[in-house]
């Protein structure tokens, strides 16, 4: 499991290096000879970025290497269960994500790492989990507005009933048959409703959904998104009464998800998400109308950069596929633009992004017409 998240994307932020190799670019679900000619295209990009930079050719050339190389792994851009793919390189550092995002294409080398890009997997277009509960092939993916890509299980979770039995049989009397609390203070299981079996059948789903849980319940924890079940209308309720995380949602999707291929599992899986994401940011859009004109709704970029670095920013607005590029004058809390090939540049807004959320801030990146005011950035400040 490779999951970005607001962890994964702060290692990116707090990263700074001579040079920051950002690169984003659409792909394929299933592969297209089209995706490997656009990577090539962004890698020769970025070497020219680093040379003009001035790196080396020869070091420009080593730092690439490993991407070079992953052009010719043809399995792998065969099936790559995703529409987007984010790289990250610089001395000491190097990540590669495929995720649930049709990005544009883009290549960026700076001081820092480009993350505005991944800013709606983790706030109002936001990452959500399916768990596709099956007896015999439980999957799991994570999903956005725009797409879901199928992530695999945890290493050790076991995938079916016939994988879960497998186990230390003695566990599972303790945990069966003398009333013992699960591993963790886990509650025992209560069955409802039909669909199970007999006593047998609902038994033996038990114990592979509270193996399957141990799995999944830390990685749901730490996330913190919306974790959407799936499965015949018996297995949601089951997995439920197991589950430690909080954070399924309160309603499920009852339906066999074999059965749905994945535009169809994604369009009925958001339908249920998406209300929880809209809330959260109309609220935001609100606050930041109500307090126009108190000084804490602020649009100046120089002073939402200040407001950021020293943590004040609650909310940040910001507009997608805009770059401003420039160096920072912390001493004098100014804006010297330049151009991006300057020593030191940055993109201004992707800073604030990441400053922002360095503050524990929210962010939201916006299409142009959908800020809450004309302009390419918006804050909502917790103190001025």
């Amino acid at each position: 499991m490779n999951i970005l998240g607001r962890k994964e994307i702060m290692a990116l932020i707090e990263k700074e290096a001579e040079h920051c190799i950002s690169i984003y670019l659409p792909v394929h679900r299933f592969g297209d000879p089209q995706d490997t000619i656009r990577f090539k295209n962004l890698l020769g990009r970025a070497q020219r970025q680093l040379e003009e930079k001035g790196l080396r050719s020869v070091e420009a050339v080593k730092l690439l290497e490993p991407e070079h190389a992953l052009l010719e792994d043809l399995q792998y851009w065969k099936k790559l269960g995703s529409e987007g793919m984010a790289v990250f390189i610089c001395a000491g550092l190097r990540e590669r994500y495929l995720l649930p995002a049709r990005f544009s294409e883009s290549v960026t080398v700076s001081r820092r790492f480009k993350v505005k890009p991944l800013v709606p997997l983790i706030t109002g277009d936001g990452r959500f989990f399916i768990l596709a509960l099956n007896k015999n092939d439980t999957r799991l993916f994570i999903g956005s507005r725009n797409s879901i890509t199928e992530i695999g299980l945890p290493e050790g979770a076991p995938a079916s009933i016939q994988e879960a039995l497998k186990y230390d049989e003695s566990e599972k009397q303790l945990q069966y048959h003398t009333g013992a609390p699960a591993a963790g203070g886990r509650r025992q299981a209560m069955f409802h409703g039909q669909g199970a079996g007999g006593d047998d059948e609902r038994e033996n789903i038990t114990r592979f959904f509270q193996q399957l849980e141990r799995h999944l319940s830390p990685v749901f924890y730490e996330h913190k998104i919306p974790v959407v079940p799936v499965g015949v209308e018996y297995l949601p309720p089951l997995y439920r009464e197991i589950d430690s995380s909080g954070t399924l949602i309160p309603g499920s999707l009852n339906v066999n998800p074999g059965a749905l291929d994945p535009d169809e599992l994604h369009r009925r899986t958001w339908e249920m998400v998406a209300p929880l994401f809209a809330e959260k940011e109309r609220k935001a859009r609100e606050k930041f109308h109500a307090l126009h004109g108190t000084g804490l709704a602020v649009t100046d970029l120089a002073e939402i950069v200040t407001a950021a670095r020293d943590g004040r920013v609650e909310t940040l607005f910001t507009l997608e596929g805009v770059q401003i590029w420039g160096v920072f004058d912390y001493d004098r809390n100014m804006i010297i633009p330049v151009a991006d090939d300057f020593p030191g540049a940055v993109d201004l807004l992707d800073l604030s992004v990441a400053l922002t959320l360095s503050g524990n801030g929210g962010v939201y990146v916006k299409k142009l017409g959908d800020m809450p005011v004309a302009g390419d950035i918006a804050a909502v400040l917790r103190y001025s």
